[in-house]
């Protein structure tokens, strides 16, 4: 996968430009719910296709299920669901995209992979979505940027209010 970067090219004589000197993030881009996501390259791990998946007994409707990965067996988030949104209806484009806050890995499915990108951090803004720490635009289309900590975050949050429920 190429990583494009936002829109900037270098010169024809090589030497950076002050917008290619400017440090660049790179991001996975994807869609969930009909929207454009994006989590920072470092906190992805892997992108593959869904595996099967061993479903979780009265488990909320965002945990799709677990799955044993090379051995390690792993929670599959239904992201769109945990966001708020419908949940994810399986396509052949669906993907699951394995992802890590540096001491907690889980799975999320996504609808679709578009591909990386590199982002200056002058040009992200903040973002009033759930879960996404900033926003930036690529081409026109607003790209909502997740924290993979806030996620982790949100999934323990969500279990601890079921357990006080039961």
């Amino acid at each position: 996968m190429a990583i494009e970067p936002d829109g900037l090219t270098a010169p024809a004589d090589g030497q950076p430009t002050p917008a290619l000197a400017e440090n660049l993030e790179r991001y996975v881009t994807f869609s969930v719910g009909g929207r454009r996501m994006a989590l920072a390259l470092a906190e992805v791990t892997q992108v593959t296709e869904p595996p099967d998946l061993a479903r979780v007994p009265r488990a909320p409707g965002w945990l799709a299920g677990l799955t044993n990965l090379r051995g390690e067996v792993l929670a599959v988030v239904d992201l769109p669901a945990l966001l708020g949104l419908a949940p994810l209806s399986r396509s052949t484009a669906s993907r699951l995209l394995l992802t890590t806050d540096g001491s907690r890995t889980a799975g999320c499915l996504i609808e679709r992979l578009h591909g990386l990108r590199a982002v200056a951090a002058s040009r992200l803004e903040s973002s009033d979505t759930p879960l996404c720490q900033a926003r930036f635009d690529h081409g026109g289309v607003r790209h909502d940027l997740l924290g993979a900590a806030l996620v982790f975050d949100a999934v323990q949050r969500q279990l601890a209010m079921r357990r006080r429920e039961d």
